[in-house]
């Protein structure tokens, strides 16, 4: 969990002098997440731009892992299924109180949001 404090300064010369006072907290759930995706020799990234890629009828989400936390990577959950099961499956997780992480995050977060509405 990460706890991320919104602050407020009364005054201008208060922020300058570091007086500031917490507004309120919020604790988010950190999801490490990674998507593994079909690909060829002529359908892959190296050949079309990501949003052609992810967009194309040829795409297709192989599987997906997702990390909670900072749990070890041993910890980390792989699911594999249709588009539906796999739906299913990253509606467990609470999106609107995470935030998400990825190596390769345009790419993670473009098939999250156009294949899985999730935003």
């Amino acid at each position: 969990m990460l706890s991320v404090a919104l602050m407020a300064a009364s005054s201008l010369s208060n922020a300058r002098q570091g007086k500031v006072r917490p507004l309120h907290y919020k604790t988010w759930t950190i999801l490490t997440i990674d998507f593994e995706t079909y690909y060829d020799r002529t359908f892959s990234l190296s050949k079309l731009t990501t949003e052609a890629y992810i967009r194309d009828e040829l795409f297709e989400v192989i599987g997906v892992s997702v990390q909670i936390d900072d749990s070890s990577a041993s910890s980390s959950t792989w699911f594999s299924g249709t588009k539906k099961e796999t739906q299913e499956f990253l509606n467990q997780f609470d999106w609107e109180n995470s935030l998400t992480v990825a190596h390769n995050a345009m790419f993670d977060m473009a098939i999250l949001s156009w294949h899985f509405d999730i935003k």
